[in-house]
């Protein structure tokens, strides 16, 4: 900090091997050896100019600001895997909601909300999915037949009569409500009851969730 007193401050002066303009608000000036020189002017009651001068070296000065680029996807242009989940002793919530996410795109850096940047995800043994507790009795799936009178059925009974309506519905609620996107995402999900199932020409990638993928950590060599 170096403090400079003269009878007209506005006037100009030296320091130094520095010339100063006359005195204004002094933004980042460069010198020819690569150094910096920042001038803070500050007139106080006693007429004198405080400075404070800053220098640089080489290396700051090359540093550069990083540009950012965000990306939106474009239909068409998006590459799809297909992956394929085992869903034996998985709870059912927890599996449908990473599902979901896989089918909408939004594990993806270009993820983008108007385009269908999902996965395919094909769900093998259906039959053998977990609820906690009891909600297997007391939760219900009810729709009415037409004739004004409702039905209801638990998820227990759903499940043994239509093993995959379970993980089917779970994904479908939480998906985007009541668009076209929402149908083709919807579309690219295969569930299956069993352990076999039409796409292996495809060539799924095994994806874990859940009990399967505790169970995988738990085995991976650290």
């Amino acid at each position: 900090m170096v403090e400079i007193s003269g009878e007209n401050p506005l006037a100009g002066f030296s320091l130094g091997n520095y010339n100063f303009a006359p005195l204004s608000w002094f933004d980042i000036g460069h010198l020819a050896d690569f150094s910096t020189l920042v001038v803070y002017p500050r007139l106080i009651p006693q007429r004198k100019l405080r400075l404070a001068m800053v220098q640089h070296t080489h290396t700051i000065q090359q540093s550069k600001t990083v540009q950012q680029k965000t990306s939106v996807a474009k239909a068409g242009e998006v590459e799809q895997k297909w992956f394929v989940v085992d869903a034996t002793d998985c709870t059912l919530g927890r599996l449908a909601s990473q599902i979901a996410m896989i089918l909408m795109g939004k594990h993806r850096p270009e993820y983008t909300p108007h385009v269908d940047t999902g996965e395919y995800v094909v769900v093998i043994n259906a039959e053998k999915v977990k609820m906690s507790g009891r909600k297997l009795e007391h939760r219900h799936y009810a729709w009415y037949n037409g004739y004004n009178r409702q039905k209801m059925e638990s998820y227990g009974e759903r499940l043994e009569r239509k093993p995959t309506d379970l993980v089917h519905f779970a994904v479908k609620r939480m998906l985007p409500k009541k668009n076209t996107l929402a149908r083709h995402m919807l579309a690219k999900l295969k569930v299956y009851a069993g352990t076999e199932h039409p796409h292996q020409a495809q060539q799924p990638i095994p994806a874990s969730f859940g009990f399967q993928a505790v169970a995988a950590k738990a085995n991976t060599p650290e």
